[in-house]
């Protein structure tokens, strides 16, 4: 029985090309060497992995004990902000984390390790492309099913998915540009899209030091962004960026995700980048992001490499381009915030919208304004996300 039969596929991929270094085949060394690299990815792990195993032992073994001292904090809370009983803000978030730990482990041991184990012992009876299928296979089962879809119900939220069919399989791969409110919403495209796209992720490099993101972040091709990096390293990095879609075709099912504004949207942040720009006397940046009131002006970096290589590849083989916005998740800024609660019981909205490849502007220029203008339609989207939550509140 061929290993399709039972694992998930996705159609009409042609396989990868092999990896020349640790982190993917489009992932540069940037200013280490390949032997560096790999010392650093197994001393990070000798540290991460067992905490999390430990984490998870212990939040397990501790069940006993701390669901009913939550139960009662509950109750006691339900009673005093009128809330009805089946709110149980403390239940739901120690449920959640029990839950992400748990999908660590399936990452570390099962997915990880297991499945490496499984590739490397009955490799000669597997197809060519086995050890790809194996690794899309646990990235889905990891992000989408294990992770994203049991802690909705957990933690109560309501969702609202709008033009989710404009990304379907079979028509060709795109490149997606996400706007970046909460370290959650870098899994949304995850839940979304992987049961029939391979997704590949431009990310932040703090990223690896969660074990299991790490470990099976790896093993496809996804770049980890070392966001100080200046000069050659960071000209290295866009150009890593833009090679993520350098092998695309109209018969691969690939989703190549970057959140353009470079970090998580807060007044703070908007205030202060206003500021600096102010000093260094760029009053066209300035002028720009004061027109966004709910986003932050993208950097176009790693944007132009995506689109000038989309560009650069024969006309049937080029990408749409998909723009992803989302709201209801920028209280969470991190994990002390879902340890507060602030996501149970929210309400969270996610829409798109597609723009034929034919459609992107040719000069650089051009393009930049382009990427801008969306940027200030997915301003007013939040906006009126706002705005109309406030009123029905």
């Amino acid at each position: 029985m061929r290993m399709e039969k039972f694992l998930f596929e996705v159609r009409g991929d042609k396989p990868e090309p092999p990896s020349p270094n640790p982190y993917g085949p489009f992932v540069p060394p940037a200013n280490s060497t390949t032997s560096s690299l790999f010392i650093q990815k197994w001393l990070r792990r000798l540290l991460t992995v067992p905490i999390y195993t430990l984490l998870f032992l212990l939040s397990l073994l501790l069940v006993p004990i701390i669901l009913p001292i939550f139960l009662l904090l509950d109750i006691s809370t339900s009673i005093r902000r009128s809330k009805p009983v089946t709110f149980l803000p403390y239940c739901r978030v120690y449920a959640f984390f029990l839950v992400y730990l748990w999908s660590e482990m399936m990452n570390i041991y099962v997915y990880g390790l297991g499945f490496y184990l499984f590739h490397l012992i009955f490799s000669p009876l597997l197809p060519p492309n086995a050890w790809q299928t194996l690794v899309y296979t646990a990235q889905h089962y990891w992000g989408a099913r294990s992770l994203f879809a049991p802690c909705i119900p957990i933690m109560g939220i309501r969702t609202k998915l709008s033009n989710l069919n404009l990304v379907s399989p079979g028509s060709g791969p795109y490149i997606m540009f996400i706007r970046h409110s909460s370290f959650a919403d870098t899994i949304i495209p995850q839940y979304l899209f992987s049961s029939h796209f391979r997704m590949r992720y431009v990310v932040k490099k703090e990223l690896l030091f969660d074990p299991g993101l790490d470990i099976l972040g790896s093993r496809s091709p996804n770049i980890f962004l070392d966001r100080q990096a200046k000069g050659p390293a960071m000209n290295q990095e866009v150009l890593a960026i833009g090679n993520l879609v350098s092998d695309y075709s109209n018969s691969s099912n690939i989703i190549t995700c970057i959140w353009p504004e470079g970090t998580r949207f807060t007044d703070k942040t908007r205030t202060t980048l206003i500021n600096k720009m102010r000093e260094r006397g760029d009053l066209e940046f300035v002028k720009k992001a004061e027109r966004l009131k709910r986003t932050l002006v993208p950097r176009m970096g790693g944007v132009l490499a995506l689109l000038e290589r989309n560009e650069g590849l024969k006309e049937e083989d080029r990408a749409d381009i998909v723009f992803m916005v989302n709201w209801g998740l920028e209280k969470v800024r991190g994990m002390g915030d879902v340890v507060g609660g602030v996501l149970v019981g929210g309400d969270v909205e996610v829409d798109m919208w597609k723009i034929s490849w034919r459609d992107v502007p040719k000069g650089k220029k051009e393009k930049e304004e382009w990427i801008y203008e969306n940027w200030v339609k997915m301003d007013e989207w939040v906006l009126e996300r706002e705005k109309r939550n406030a009123f029905y509140r």
